[in-house]
């Protein structure tokens, strides 16, 4: 299985992503799930719901990101749960977007 070293990272007003210096390891070429959480979902138990779901019922091993502008708030309430049913999600970080069309 091919692996690249990436970064964490963070995305600007433009779209554009930027490195930061945690490293971490990703899969190439392998489907990745991604959840957009942004303001109050970080935290939200929707976000944990969906997380487990996709683990034990869809039985989900590969990658899974999510992108928000509250980074703290997933790692604080999200991580820990995720890991617990076997995820490793990459926290991408966003700037806070101002409506629901701008964070797509």
């Amino acid at each position: 299985r091919k692996h690249v070293q990436m970064q964490n990272v963070a995305v600007n007003r433009a779209g554009e992503i930027q490195q930061t210096p945690t490293m971490v390891r990703v899969a190439k070429d392998m489907p990745t799930v991604v959840y957009i959480a942004h303001g109050e979902v970080a935290g939200d138990t929707m976000l944990r719901t969906s997380l487990k779901t996709l683990r034990e019922v869809g039985k989900w091993q590969g990658n899974v990101a999510i992108i928000t502008d509250k980074r703290q708030c997933v790692e604080k309430h999200t991580l820990p749960f995720a890991e617990a049913v076997g995820l490793r999600p990459i926290v991408i970080e966003t700037e806070q977007k101002k409506d629901v069309l701008h964070m797509k």
